[in-house]
């Protein structure tokens, strides 16, 4: 009943804080961080090396007493990754120790195998979450989970904006609609006032051009008259 105990756990969708089981001076450990943590795009991860033998007698005593001192800390970790580059048959053999295969199905978080070979797997590899072919594999493995979910996230923004921009636009059509109301309206007012301001403006020039031509033509009338009074006294001068 302990095949499936570890890959039924969850894997974060971004496993950022890792703890690795290797050796040091491994040149696959080397390969692992240097993909991991060169990679084009940036993402940052977390990794804490938990030192142990990867091959031969001691080693599976050795990597238990590291998985021990990573389940001590299991809260501080999304994953184990357990790293080892390539070998013989023969260098491999100590993966298929019975209890530190138990200790691999028991582990309290996802335990991710990079153990560089690509035939026969090891009974750990069975009993992890996921297994990769090689250190390098699984580095490319997080980066491109990260990848993926930032294509996720863009895509998400993506929508987000654009509906964004509709409802903005729908409300805009929705204020402008009242507003073109109100231009209209205040348009039709305006050019109604500005008839009635030409028509009062054209009854007062009709009313000044009446008043103006009827002064004018009294001032005739009386002009008229008074050059008649002055020929008719010069007429009666001129008789003296």
């Amino acid at each position: 009943g302990m095949m499936d105990m570890n890959s039924t756990l969850d894997l974060p969708s971004l496993p950022r804080r890792l703890a690795v089981i290797s050796a040091e001076t491994a040149a696959g450990y080397r390969d692992f961080m240097h993909h991991l943590h060169d990679n084009e795009f940036g993402f940052r991860f977390e990794t804490e090396l938990f030192p142990a033998v990867m091959q031969g007698r001691e080693a599976p005593g050795s990597i238990v007493d590291a998985m021990d001192a990573v389940a001590r800390r299991a809260d501080e970790f999304d994953a184990l990754l357990m790293l080892r580059g390539g070998g013989g048959a023969m260098d491999l053999i100590c993966f298929d120790d019975y209890d530190l295969a138990v200790n691999v199905a028991q582990f309290p978080i996802p335990v991710l195998t990079g153990i560089g070979h690509v035939t026969n797997k090891t009974v750990i590899e069975e009993v992890a979450n996921q297994e990769f072919v090689s250190p390098s594999d699984l580095a490319k493995f997080l980066v491109d989970r990260f990848q993926g979910e930032l294509v996720k996230f863009n895509s998400l923004v993506s929508r987000i904006h654009t509906q964004f921009g509709r409802h903005i636009s729908r409300n805009a059509n929705r204020l402008n609609s009242p507003s073109a109301g109100i231009k209209y309206k205040f348009r039709m007012a305006f050019e109604r006032k500005m008839q009635i301001l030409r028509s009062k403006t054209n009854s007062i020039k009709q009313k000044f051009n009446g008043v103006f031509v009827r002064k004018r033509h009294a001032i005739y009338t009386k002009a008229s008259h008074i050059v008649l009074q002055v020929s008719g006294l010069r007429q009666a001068h001129l008789r003296l």
